[in-house]
């Protein structure tokens, strides 16, 4: 997936779209959608890391908790 959270969407690949179970006609979702597929205890860390790393033009690159069916 790739995020784009200056206009809160994501874009999500194939796999990421079967995985989550998500329409694949959609060329991008809501942030909220990404948010509700985390663990809710992780939610707040993850986008607070997110934002870090974008002010600080750094690749995002952590483990974090999905909800998965």
């Amino acid at each position: 997936y790739e995020t784009d959270l200056e206009n809160g969407i994501f874009r999500a690949s194939p796999h990421f779209q079967k995985m989550f179970r998500l329409p694949s006609h959609h060329e991008h979702y809501p942030i909220t959608l990404f948010q509700s597929l985390l663990h809710p205890q992780d939610v707040k860390w993850v986008m607070e890391l997110f934002f870090e790393c974008i002010k600080q033009h750094k690749a995002f690159n952590c483990e974090y908790r999905c909800l998965v069916d």
